[in-house]
């Protein structure tokens, strides 16, 4: 199983509808976020990670995603998806 553990906040950015979503862990076929706003079934998933050798973003999209487990607190929503269709912009 690939992961991407120690997400810092500045390091990767997530955007899903136009709002921004707290990416938390990263496996090969899921993703962990945290978002103020509702998310939909088969959303797309637009996630920014930094690369300091190039000192700029590469940006991925993932469209499809599959809603598998939400958790609600009084602020926020805490999502795993499934990811989907998965596309490198920055190519």
């Amino acid at each position: 199983m690939n992961r991407i553990g120690s997400l810092l906040p500045t390091m990767v950015i997530g955007f899903i509808q136009g709002n921004d979503v707290r990416i938390l862990d990263m496996q090969s076929d899921s993703i962990s976020l945290q978002s103020c706003s509702p998310v939909q079934d088969g959303c797309t998933l637009t996630i920014s990670f930094f690369d300091v050798k190039k000192y700029g973003y590469d940006e991925f999209i993932i469209k499809d995603c599959k809603i598998l487990d939400i958790i609600t607190d009084e602020f926020s929503y805490f999502y795993k998806l499934k990811a989907g269709i998965f596309i490198n912009k920055s190519q």
